[in-house]
């Protein structure tokens, strides 16, 4: 499929005057950032590397290197929409990226970011203002951070889900993966403000070791799998990180954990087994889902090296939060409701990470 030239080169190709046209290196050079593999398309970037060489500066490219230009201009829109592993464009959707990219779209994503996490706040501190007086202060703020926490992860998950549409489903879906791990990650999250401020809750059996974790174990799956998935549409190698390796080290932490001795301390060990099993597998998921983010990003132009790093970080951050309740409970058995608030930090940290690459993802993939 051949594509026409973009409709936004303007006639002086060297003039970068106006902020929604583009001219045609300006052109050139976006759509290299966009394409996913920057290796399939160095050689031909050669050509503009040869224009630009002899160009001093101001000065505009002849008649031949406009051909020149536009021909490479064609084969990397050509590359984008029919070869790309990982965007998918059609000619009006690439159109209007280009549009997009020499206008203030990029502002736009910034001044959502701002309105989301701004109502994020206002909603907080409206939700602490409405909690009984009666409260002390501490609890006071503590109770409506369970809100805060999901609509962080809420608006982690929308960055996400709405910058997708121009990649191919096997993108998709690695972002369906993320989010549902988002999701799962939300549920998690919101019972820990709430032992904080009420310990009695840490007494209960299901809370007892650092709370009820199970939707970690989900969340950690769905993150490992979107990471997996991306690798392998980038045909990367990953046998260690592959989905039957990943498995079986899983099982075998599971074992080993079930059959290490047991404190007296413990009054429950059905609960005790499931956390200390759940979170060991998660430091090993987190794990597996941060080298694979990082391998993706090496292999990436660097339009999208900084969220799947900024993601690998998250994970990072979320395996130490791990390794820190397993000793947690390794330690004390019973957790105690200021041990799961202190624990709870770094997936604090984990979710800031996840949220400036859901901003990153969006900002850079539709700018």
């Amino acid at each position: 499929m051949r594509v026409m030239s973009a409709s936004i080169t303007t006639p002086s190709p060297m003039s970068t005057s106006s902020p929604v046209q583009g001219t045609t290196v300006d052109s050139i050079v976006f759509l290299a950032s966009l394409i996913s593999d920057p290796q399939a398309v160095d050689s031909k970037l050669d050509t503009l590397r040869s224009v630009t060489s002899h160009l001093a500066p101001g000065e505009a490219p002849s008649a031949h290197d406009l051909v020149q230009l536009n021909a490479l201009q064609d084969e990397l829109k050509d590359y984008l929409i029919n070869h790309d592993p990982i965007r998918s464009f059609t000619v009006a959707t690439l159109e209007q990226t280009l549009r997009n990219h020499f206008s203030s779209h990029q502002r736009s994503v910034r001044k959502e970011f701002i309105i989301i996490l701004s109502s994020v706040v206002v909603v907080y501190l409206a939700c602490v203002a409405l909690t009984p007086a009666s409260l002390s202060l501490v609890k006071r703020f503590l109770l409506p951070a369970a809100v805060l926490v999901s609509m962080l992860y809420g608006a982690i998950a929308w960055f996400f889900l709405s910058s997708r549409q121009n990649f191919k489903t096997e993108i998709r879906n690695v972002y369906n993966y993320f989010c549902g791990g988002i999701a799962l990650g939300a549920v998690g999250s919101i019972q820990f403000p709430l032992i904080f401020a009420f310990p009695q809750i840490a007494a209960l059996p299901p809370f007892s070791y650092i709370g009820f974790v199970v939707p970690y174990l989900v969340m950690c799956i769905g993150f490992y799998l979107g990471a997996n998935l991306y690798a392998r549409q980038l045909n990367l190698s990953q046998r260690l990180w592959s989905v039957p390796w990943v498995s079986g080290v899983s099982l075998v932490i599971a074992i080993l954990l079930i059959s290490l001795p047991h404190s007296p301390r413990v009054t429950s060990l059905f609960f005790y087994d499931l956390s200390l099993v759940t979170i060991g597998i998660d430091i090993w998921l987190s794990i597996a889902a941060t080298a694979l983010s990082f391998s993706v990003a090496r292999h990436m132009t660097s339009r999208y090296q900084r969220s799947m790093q900024l993601f690998g970080l998250g994970q990072a951050a979320q395996g130490l939060g791990c390794t820190g309740f397993t000793a947690l409970l390794l330690v004390s058995g019973p957790t105690p409701a200021l041990g799961i608030g202190i624990g709870a930090i770094p997936y604090a940290i984990s979710a800031t990470f996840l949220l400036v690459s859901a901003y990153t993802f969006k900002a850079k993939s539709q700018a």
